[in-house]
């Protein structure tokens, strides 16, 4: 009693849910079966857990001025803003509405043509104006995407200026050490030897960079989804894989610089010695 909630509510007619691919988690859709569903009413789980009712089918609910029987339970669906969580939502059947909603088979073309002749047919005084509902539902995204979009971009020419940079270390590192290495060879190092020698130190560098990043990375993520009340969760094994997946890109780059100076004629690096 002392809560003030405001539902959302919509008018529909029969097999709403069915025609626009809503589960129904408990009871039914509106049918023309039940002749009684004139004065039935759905709700979502949003509704059903603000309003707590254990066994909600067949509740009788008194809403404007009149009862109401809960004939079904609805998943959630986002029908409003995605930076809004999901309201309460009733479901009646009544004629408030001024459209209609239609779920086409097949060719739409086709389809929307014979729509179009039934509406001119019953109804010339009013253009047939029509919109569809996943175009609709997918501008409700057009930031995220555009977000992720250019998230994607620059991740790529990070990646990309990132194996430059490396290469060009590894090749650096590998002419400095061109003696060096060549006097290992003679001694006796083998040229698995001699890579691993080179990764090793590169390798140190990525563990370090990665534990350094990793706690700022999930910190930073996890603020950004926040501001979504309806958002995905950040597992704890994408900053392992991350991290692997790193070590192993900076291994094969240097890798490449190191079986190069490993490979050498060890006479050539130190004939000036």
């Amino acid at each position: 009693d002392d809560l003030n909630v405001i539902f959302t509510t919509i008018t529909t007619e029969y097999d709403y849910c069915q025609t626009m691919g809503i589960e129904v988690l408990m009871g039914r859709d509106f049918s023309k079966d039940f002749k009684s569903d004139t004065a039935a009413i759905i709700i979502n789980k949003a509704g059903l857990d603000l309003m707590g009712l254990e066994d909600p089918i067949g509740t009788q609910l008194d809403l404007w001025g009149s009862k109401r029987e809960l004939i079904g339970v609805v998943d959630n669906v986002l029908m409003g803003s995605v930076y809004s969580e999901v309201k309460p939502l009733f479901m009646i059947i009544d004629d408030w509405g001024g459209s209609i909603t239609i779920r086409l088979p097949g060719d739409i073309q086709n389809s929307l043509a014979t729509v179009k002749s039934i509406f001119e047919k019953h109804n010339p005084a009013y253009p047939f104006e029509y919109e569809f509902v996943d175009i609709d539902y997918q501008k409700k995204f057009t930031t995220i995407n555009m977000t992720s979009r250019l998230a994607n971009l620059f991740a790529i020419l990070t990646i990309f200026i990132t194996g430059l940079g490396l290469f060009g270390l590894a090749a650096y590192t590998a002419e400095q050490r061109t003696k060096e290495i060549g006097i290992r060879k003679v001694l006796g190092a083998s040229v698995s030897g001699l890579i691993q020698l080179m990764s090793y130190d590169f390798s140190k560098l990525v563990i370090i960079s990665f534990l350094l990043s990793s706690p700022l990375a999930w910190y930073l993520l996890n603020s950004y989804l926040e501001r979504y009340p309806l958002r995905t969760e950040i597992m704890w094994w994408i900053f392992p894989l991350t991290g692997l997946i790193a070590l192993i890109f900076a291994i094969v780059i240097v890798s490449t610089q190191a079986l190069k100076a490993a490979t050498a004629n060890p006479v050539k690096s130190l004939r000036n010695e």
